[in-house]
């Protein structure tokens, strides 16, 4: 039995990489339009109202998610005395995904043989899961999704504890249902659905459904209840019947059953699932589903994991709301198979393996090369010009040294691949899209002015100074605007596509935002705005009229 290698290996040095890399994103990134600042405004909204289990959005009633996430936004919003961003990003998403990685880390030890328990291995599993894009993306996003991964992944691990007898049974019998419910309360029913059905699935499997009493029985049950009944009543005491109606029906049966928004085919995950792990997806797809068809040798801890991403594959497909994001909670298990799938394949399997990386390496190398010749060569900048004026900051010296990391970093992942283990190349990668990041995101100032809102609104507010910050904003052609009260402290008027209801009254002394390109396509507003004092940010214009 080949030796356990892991004291070469530590969580720490590892979390620290990933948190240099992701610094400057997380300092300098502004909240995104449709969902941050939306966040932060339903937060200040509950502030100014002083509710804490019913929540709004511009005075509508806002029951897509619960309490919790909102509650940390509300908390760091009073003891800070204002929204930083980087904190919340940290507490809601970056310090989860470490929690996710810690516990999986530990269940590999605990339920997988020891030459599996390897430095390279444990490394490898974690840059799968810490380097996929969507999940990366998402731990400098200010979202649910990892938070109530967490906690998905946490009651799983307390049953599996239970279950091989590892831990004190009481303690985790207790924690279990306080885990479950904390999902719930963080995201909503996925929270809870996810892991009772994967509990159950997996004592069917075992054909052990008699003992499904022993793990979900009514300790668990009344926990939960407990909880439950605690958050619905006191949201019926501030919301009345008509947000508890909202809460359990239209934002959970209605978007199960017909959703309202992001309606999709049962089939669309089967395509999604490709390109929300990449650049691992021809890595860990076929290494799952080989492991679903090959059952010799195969133990409670590899049986549990593909219980966990089968049951919440086949959950997600069920529902008829569908979202790439909401594929988050099997990305841990499926990272956390691949030590299994290199112990039952051999050098087959690893050859395999090392075949899947090959193409994301020679991508990055290519990539970078592309994004060189992007920045030096005058010719090539001129073939992409409708690129570079919808994303100028590509051209800059930060996105050249971004390209350089990227070139360097594939070619130097392909001489690891072809001299080393698959475990060494997936490091090499996955160091290379982090550094890649780091550097990339020196220039996130001129990107936050194409993507965020909040220099369009300093303009907005200091256009005209004898307003000062209360003028009467109005917004045309704008993504999602309603929540830039955010930033300027009061509510703005939309008046999304129609120019002809804007021009049809008095605007004297207010403030326009438009999206230049839409309003560079009507004549008559452009009339209308001809010769007004204005400031433009990114493809924005604040014009004072």
């Amino acid at each position: 039995m080949a030796k356990p290698t892991s004291d070469k290996f530590s969580l720490w040095q590892l979390f620290a990489l990933v948190a240099v890399c992701l610094l400057p994103a997380l300092i300098m990134r502004d909240p995104s339009p449709p969902n941050e600042l939306r966040y932060l405004s339903i937060a200040d909204e509950a502030l100014r109202d002083g509710t804490f289990f019913t929540f709004h959005n511009q005075g509508l009633i806002y029951t897509d998610k619960p309490p919790l996430f909102f509650w940390i936004i509300m908390l760091f919003r009073v003891v800070l005395g204002c929204h930083c961003m980087p904190v919340l990003c940290i507490v809601t998403s970056l310090v989860p995904a470490f929690v996710i990685v810690s516990v999986m880390d530990r269940w590999l030890g605990m339920g997988a043989r020891k030459e599996m328990y390897s430095g390279w291995n444990r490394a490898a599993a974690a840059f799968v899961l810490l380097a996929g894009i969507l999940f990366l993306g998402q731990t400098i996003f200010l979202r649910m999704d990892i938070l109530m991964s967490m906690f998905i992944t946490l009651a799983l691990f307390s049953f599996y504890k239970m279950y091989t007898g590892r831990g004190n049974r009481r303690k985790e019998s207790v924690l279990m249902p306080v885990y479950i419910f904390l999902g719930l309360f963080t995201k909503g029913p996925v929270g809870i659905f996810a892991p009772v059905l994967i509990i159950l699935a997996f004592l069917i499997i075992e054909k052990k459904w008699k003992d499904i009493g022993k793990y979900l029985g009514l300790k668990t049950w009344g926990i939960l209840l407990l909880l439950f009944a605690l958050w619905i009543g006191c949201a019926w005491l501030e919301g009345g019947r008509e947000y508890i109606n909202s809460l359990l029906f239209h934002q959970t049966l209605d978007r199960a059953v017909n959703a309202f928004h992001h309606k999709e085919p049962f089939w669309y995950y089967l395509g999604t699932i490709w390109y929300v792990i990449i650049p691992w997806s021809l890595l860990l797809v076929p290494a799952v589903i080989f492991l679903y068809i090959k059952r010799q040798g195969c133990n409670p801890y590899r049986r549990l994991l593909l219980t966990a991403v089968g049951v919440t594959f086949v959950m997600l497909s069920c529902f008829s709301g569908k979202l790439a994001i909401y594929l988050t909670p099997i990305f841990a298990f499926m990272a956390y198979l691949m030590p299994q799938f290199d112990s039952e394949t051999g050098a087959r399997g690893r050859k395999w393996a090392k075949a899947g990386l090959w193409i994301p390496a020679v991508i990055l190398a290519a990539g970078g090369a592309g994004l060189a010749m992007l920045n030096l060569s005058p010719a090539v900048a001129g073939r992409f010009a409708d690129v570079t004026a919808k994303a100028p900051y590509l051209l800059s010296g930060a996105m050249t040294a971004a390209a350089a990391v990227l070139l360097a970093g594939g070619i130097l992942s392909c001489v690891v691949l072809f001299r080393g283990t698959w475990q060494k190349g997936v490091c090499a990668i996955a160091v290379t899209l982090l550094a890649a990041l780091f550097t990339g995101s020196f220039k996130m100032e001129e990107i936050n002015e194409w993507t965020a809102y909040e220099y369009i609104c300093r303009e907005a507010a200091a256009i005209d100074d004898t307003c000062g910050d209360r003028n009467i904003v109005n917004t045309l052609f704008v993504n999602r605007p309603e929540n830039m009260d955010v930033y300027l402290g009061h509510d703005i008027i939309d008046f999304k596509d129609d120019v002809e209801s804007f021009l049809g009254q008095d605007h004297s002394g207010e403030v326009l935002i438009v999206k230049d390109r839409r309003a560079a396509e009507n004549s008559v507003l452009q009339e209308y705005l001809q010769g007004k004092k204005c400031a433009r940010v990114g493809e924005h214009t604040a014009y004072l009229l």
